[in-house]
């Protein structure tokens, strides 16, 4: 200050703001497309849920509307096969083993379908269940065979004597 006390000189500090402002606005930026990728995560997260939901009531609802006929068709073949209705011809006996393996094989597909249902949506128990290795692999032959049977293959299978 001068004697007059009048203002001679001054000392100032300047400091460049910029590039803060620039991070603090893409920051700003980033928070909102953050914000935005939330919200439509949030809403596929739902949809995914329903699109669950709807699979699983669908696949429970169609699996008994199909288990319903399809038990029929096991049942009256069964009946057949035991001779109920009277005496087949082998070749009629026969269709009616085919009948029978390929109802079957289509409730296993229908179960295992129902199956994976309940594994997505947490609700499938475990339970161990003891069985017979042979029983097992002459079941899966039989089924084997018979889809083989209905195609121009050739199937045969190794002596099982060796299992217990």
């Amino acid at each position: 200050m001068g004697d007059g006390g009048e203002i001679t000189h001054f000392v100032g500090l300047q400091r460049d703001v910029t590039h803060l402002k620039e991070t603090e606005n893409r920051i700003k930026a980033q928070n909102e497309a953050l914000r935005l990728s939330n919200e439509q995560l949030a809403l596929a997260r739902r949809k995914a849920e329903d699109a669950t939901r709807l699979k699983s009531e669908f696949l429970a609802t169609m699996s008994h509307e199909l288990r319903t006929p399809l038990n029929a068709i096991i049942g009256y073949t069964e009946i057949l096969l035991a001779g109920m209705a009277g005496e087949m011809n082998t070749e009629q006996r026969d269709y009616q083993e085919r009948i029978l393996v390929n109802a079957e094989n289509l409730l296993q597909l229908i179960n295992n379908l129902l199956d994976l249902s309940k594994i997505e949506a947490g609700r499938m128990d475990i339970v161990p269940k003891p069985f017979l290795v042979r029983d097992w692999l002459q079941e899966i032959v039989r089924q084997t065979q018979s889809l083989a049977h209905e195609k121009p293959w050739t199937f045969s299978t190794a002596s099982t004597s060796a299992c217990p």
